[in-house]
């Protein structure tokens, strides 16, 4: 489940890092704009979707499996774990100028 859970994380930050390079400069909706350009709004649609198309469901053991509410909750999650991820790696190597 480890190794699946990793590949699950990197295709979805892929898919959201994808998106916002084709569709931040063509979009004009103003709520799909708000959508894009933010990774961690756009990570939970995308990373539901994706933990219902790979069936991955993080408390499955505690909740057991819950139809809609499970991908919902995976996706909230994985899309949580990796804004905080990309906020310590551009803080760690970001380049400040005085």
């Amino acid at each position: 489940m480890t190794v699946e859970f990793v590949i699950f994380l990197g295709v979805g930050k892929l898919v959201i890092y994808i998106l916002q390079k084709f569709l931040s400069d063509n979009v004009s909706n103003k709520f799909v704009d708000n959508l894009v350009s933010c990774d961690l709004c756009l990570g939970v649609w995308v990373y539901t979707a994706l933990a219902g198309v790979y069936n991955i469901y993080i408390l499955s053991d505690v909740l057991g499996y819950i139809p809609i509410l499970s991908p919902v909750i995976a996706g909230c999650f994985a899309s949580f774990l990796m804004h905080l991820l990309a906020i310590g790696w551009k803080a760690k190597f970001e380049v400040v100028v005085i």
